[in-house]
């Protein structure tokens, strides 16, 4: 799980609710990536599910290059830089966000709930 979006309602008043959520997230995703052949299957059954017919052998590819995010790579991950960086720096430039807007969207980047967690 590269990013979870949650209302401020919700982050606000079930923060222990998600930390016990990110840490079984982070906690299933290195079981994930131990087993690459069970990943596959179940990553290619979900495109399939949503109408997209991914090959297993594609899916061994693509986790083997990017696996899913575990306890260690939480813990050592620069959060937001991906999004901040990359996806609001691309919704400025094709005009889906306006400029003055970007250091709100920013700003709502946050890791409180991964440092309650003990994963950051």
């Amino acid at each position: 799980t590269a990013q979870v979006v949650v209302s401020e309602s919700t982050f606000d008043n079930k923060q222990d609710a998600l930390a016990t959520m990110m840490k079984l997230v982070a906690e299933e995703n290195d079981k994930l990536n131990g087993d690459i052949e069970y990943a596959a299957n179940l990553m290619s059954d979900w495109f399939k599910q949503n109408g997209q017919d991914i090959d297993v052998e594609v899916s061994k590819r693509q986790l083997e290059e990017k696996p899913f995010y575990g306890v260690e790579d939480m813990k050592t991950r620069e959060f937001g830089a991906d999004f901040k960086n990359t996806l609001v720096e691309f919704y400025v430039s094709s005009g889906q966000l306006e400029e003055d807007l970007k250091d709100t969207v920013c700003g709502n980047v946050r890791n409180d709930i991964l440092e309650k967690a003990g994963l950051n």
